[in-house]
């Protein structure tokens, strides 16, 4: 069917998330930008379809009106009941399978997006290691994750490791990390120096 082919665009979405080199950084901003895609597209793309639809019915000679059900009236009520036409049926069950792609990706992955909302700020190492000062969004950060774990961390002192890696980082471009694991294999090359950063 052309709806899918265009909603996942012959399935890049998914080889991508299914990638083991993936981060669970990386996975959550797929998903928030698949989830942003679909809520665009929705309305033009129904259109389309059966737009596309309509077409195939009428060059096969497919009758497409419906015969209207109606209810019995309650007592009181005086409007007859307005049946859907099938185009407005086909258009009200896809647009709702469209809201309902949407709930899933937002509700399945809550943990992810907290899981990125305390550790996301750690595996984004270019931006993490390329500012030169320390701004509010790392402070930020590091009182959430403290605040989250604080018995495993200490926040004043992870923001402190993190300015410390910079600084040594700073006149080394040559091993400046890249990557999440590099970064990893470089705090850890110092041993017990960045004790908070080893644990997050």
């Amino acid at each position: 069917m052309g709806i899918i082919k265009k909603c996942f665009n012959k399935n890049c979405a998914q080889l991508r998330l299914q990638d083991p080199r993936m981060n669970f950084r990386e996975v959550f901003h797929d998903l928030e930008s698949l989830a942003t895609e679909l809520a665009e597209i929705r309305d033009k793309l129904c259109e389309e379809e059966i737009e596309k639809a309509k077409f195939l019915c009428e060059k096969w000679d497919i009758n497409t009106t419906i015969r209207v059900r109606r209810r019995r009236k309650m007592p009181g009520e005086l409007a007859r009941d307005v049946g859907l036409s099938a185009e407005s049926e086909i258009s009200r069950v896809m647009k709702s399978v469209f809201d309902l792609l949407q709930q899933e990706i937002c509700t399945r992955f809550t943990r992810l997006s907290d899981l990125n909302f305390k550790f996301g700020f750690l595996l984004d190492v270019e931006n993490l290691l390329n500012k030169d000062n320390v701004d509010n969004d790392l402070e930020k950060n590091c009182k959430n994750l403290g605040e989250c774990y604080n018995t495993d961390f200490n926040r004043i002192e992870l923001l402190i490791e993190i300015c410390d890696c910079k600084m040594l980082l700073r006149s080394r471009k040559e091993i400046e990390p890249k990557t999440p694991l590099e970064f990893l294999t470089f705090i850890i090359s110092y041993r017990d120096v960045f004790p908070n950063l080893r644990y997050s």
